[in-house]
């Protein structure tokens, strides 16, 4: 099984029609593809999707409503992610195999960690430490509120002049060495154990001033003998193979994972000739999350003998401290470091089953969607920064997610050719599709309007510390919200009688209605039919006649209610019941919403192909379940 997440199936039979992805245009000639690829779950998001691929089952069934949701009976301060413990409430085909026998490995499957395989497993990594730039200059694109918010690294400095320092190169005298120090907290504090020394030197010894190479030393370390990254304008390591970039380990200082590798990437993200821009990016300080039963060194293992796993990162980008050739190339990285340890785990274990998931896609098209088209009625189109101007990055950023799609496609390739030890059945999906979008909806300013919050939460399923209210709060993901009524007799700390509920229920829909863009007055923000009281989640209607089940019996919302592209949930602006998105795709709005004239696809690619499968077969109405 491979998935990859966010993978619309038109783009993906586009790409491979035109040679972009060979593994999957021999799985559309040699077996079985949807037609428009398959309906996934309500809602068609990450933490639901994945595992009812893994599942079979509907969210109602397994558990997880959406990336975040909350429980009946706890307090209205607490939430629960889809990827913690006791989330997933179904049994995975990867458990159902182990136990009639077979051996699975889980590789970057979301969710693997909770499905209690005793194979190998990897999902996602552990951090660390912050990620940030230390810069002698301000940006035009540096974001403070974003900044802040996201807790970044952002440190302005004076570069000096170089002292102290053994086993370096001493450059060309016309441009004396320079030094400062890269500051990586670790909650908030400055780390010595992942903090680095700079120093920046001019490497061609011409008369001229042409600051080129830097190197990096720990902190309080002026030794170059023991410099951990060497970086330069136009110098290529070969294990990461684009200029700029370094990657080395570390020592892990604190928390569970004390004492253990883990490690860092840092890029010259600027640096002119003169040291007059000068901006150093650090990645946070992080390492794969992987069990084996039986294996108690793996996670080590691949943490000290691989390179170091990494993915893209879009808040850097959102906040404007690196380029999106950054955010790009670190995500790519992904593959880097993941190839050869998707190829060591099968060859090693030589599994039945076999669980591969790969990230990128959905994480470019988060960030390029809406920029790249269509154009029409499409204020983001080529504008990022919305300041009317053409940024002319059309055919580059459409080439950012050929791209992703081409990385799923090489993925697939590496794990097919390691598994090829006999008859070989592949099936190929997404836990949902993508659409662009450009606006944000705060779902806590909807409810302090209506008066159910006195003061609007804006951390996701959690009601403020100063709401004297509480009668309701929000859990929200994409363009899926749901609003749970905090009840007496039901929930710890309830505000809400009984008596009261269906009224309070009224007002969130009455909310909801009457929500209306001040930019776009005549725009339907959330469509009257993709609002849903509780009971009703069982039988969310899709086109063609098949219904989706998102009731939980305490899972789901009180009120479930999917926004309409271009509007969606994260990322809002507190204070603002709308505002620009800071970022340009989205997925989570109904399962059956296809629209292929504004580059809209909720279903999710579905391909298979094996011994005895028809070949070259479309089949229509395929379902996730």
């Amino acid at each position: 099984m491979f998935a990859a997440d966010g993978m619309r199936p038109d783009k993906a039979l586009d790409f491979a029609r035109k040679g972009h992805m060979p593994a999957v245009a021999e799985m559309v000639s040699g077996g079985v593809r949807g037609a428009n690829g398959m309906l996934q779950t309500a809602p068609p998001n990450t933490g639901s999707g994945w595992y009812t691929m893994a599942s079979g089952a509907w969210s109602g069934t397994h558990g997880s409503t959406n990336n975040t949701f909350a429980v009946n009976g706890d307090p209205s301060t607490v939430s629960t992610s889809a990827f913690a413990p006791g989330s997933f409430e179904a049994e995975s085909i990867g458990k159902t195999a182990e136990e009639d026998g077979k051996k699975v490995a889980s590789i970057e499957w979301v969710g693997g960690r909770v499905s209690s395989l005793t194979g190998p497993v990897t999902d996602f990594r552990s951090f660390h430490s912050s990620r940030g730039v230390t810069t002698t200059y301000v940006g035009e694109r540096d974001d403070p509120d974003f900044i802040e918010a996201f807790g970044l690294d952002y440190d302005e400095v004076a570069l000096q002049d170089a002292t102290g320092l053994t086993n370096v190169p001493a450059g060309d005298a016309a441009a004396p060495p320079k030094e400062t120090v890269m500051t990586v907290r670790d909650f908030g504090e400055l780390s010595e154990a992942y903090s680095q020394n700079v120093y920046i030197f001019d490497s061609v010894e011409d008369g001229n001033v042409n600051y080129d190479r830097v190197f990096l030393t720990p902190f309080r370390t002026k030794d170059g003998a023991d410099k951990t990254a060497r970086l330069g304008r136009d110098l290529a390591h070969d294990a990461i193979g684009v200029p700029r970039w370094d990657e080395f380990k570390l020592t892990i200082a604190g928390g569970s994972k004390e004492g253990r590798t883990g490690g860092m990437y840092v890029k010259l993200e600027r640096m002119t000739s003169d040291l007059s821009k000068f901006r150093l990016y650090h990645t946070s300080v992080q390492r794969i999350q992987a069990s084996w039963e039986g294996h108690p060194d793996f996670e080590d293992h691949l943490a000290e003998d691989f390179l170091t796993a990494t993915a893209a990162d879009f808040a850097p980008l959102e906040a404007g401290i690196v380029s999106e050739r950054t955010y790009v190339q670190q995500g790519v990285f992904w593959e880097r470091a993941y190839h050869p340890i998707i190829r060591e785990i099968l060859d090693r274990y030589r599994p039945d089953l076999a669980m591969v998931g790969y990230p990128v896609t959905d994480e470019f098209q988060h960030q390029f969607a809406a920029l790249v088209g269509p154009k029409a009625g499409n204020p983001v189109w080529d504008d990022a920064d919305r300041d009317d101007v053409r940024d002319h990055l059309v055919r580059r950023r459409k080439g950012y997610i050929r791209r992703a799609y081409k990385g799923a496609d090489a993925t697939l390739e590496v794990a097919q050719a390691a598994m090829r030890t006999g008859p070989l059945y592949t099936a190929v999906g997404a836990d949902h599709g993508f659409a662009p979008h450009w606006k944000s909806l705060s779902a806590g300013d909807i409810l302090e309007r209506s008066g159910l919050q006195s003061s609007a939460q804006t951390s996701n399923c959690a009601t403020a510390s100063d709401d004297t209210l509480r009668k309701v709060r929000a859990c929200w993901a994409g363009g899926t919200v749901q609003f749970y009524v905090n009840l007496e007799g039901r929930d710890e700390g309830g505000t809400v009688a009984p008596e009261d509920y269906e009224a309070v229920r009224g007002q969130i829909v009455e909310a909801l209605e009457t929500l209306a863009d001040p930019d776009d007055p005549d725009a339907t923000v959330i469509p009257e039919d993709n609002i849903f009281m509780k009971e009703d989640t069982d039988r969310i209607p899709a086109k063609g006649g098949p219904t989706v089940d998102m009731l939980h019996p305490t899972r789901t919302g009180d009120v479930v209610a999917f926004a309409a592209p271009p509007y969606q949930w994260d990322a809002a602006t507190p204070g603002r019941e709308i505002s620009d998105a800071p970022f340009f795709g989205q997925h989570g709005y109904r399962p059956d919403l296809v629209d292929l004239d504004r580059d809209i696809n909720m279903h999710a690619a579905f391909f298979f192909d094996g011994p005895g499968v028809r070949e070259g077969a479309k089949v229509r109405r395929v379902r996730a379940i």
